[in-house]
């Protein structure tokens, strides 16, 4: 499963007080086996927990092709 077609673009931003990070780049929805249990694993080992797990669980990939940010 693909969504957005070849031109979808995303940015995504992180804040903390006066800093802050955005990424923008193209996205890519999938739903692929192999991506979501990689997916699960990187969010376990960050949040020593497993995530949600909807049953339309997917994965959102940005390839970054611009980066802002402040203070940083």
């Amino acid at each position: 499963m693909t969504a957005g077609g070849p031109a979808a673009r995303v940015a995504l931003c992180q804040a903390d007080g006066f800093r802050w990070v955005t990424l923008e780049g193209r996205a890519t929805v999938t739903d692929d086996p192999a991506r979501l249990a990689e997916a699960v694993r990187r969010y376990t080992v960050r949040y020593r927990a497993a995530p949600p797990a909807p049953l339309d669980l997917v994965v959102v990939e940005i390839a970054v092709d611009r980066v802002l940010s402040l203070n940083l």
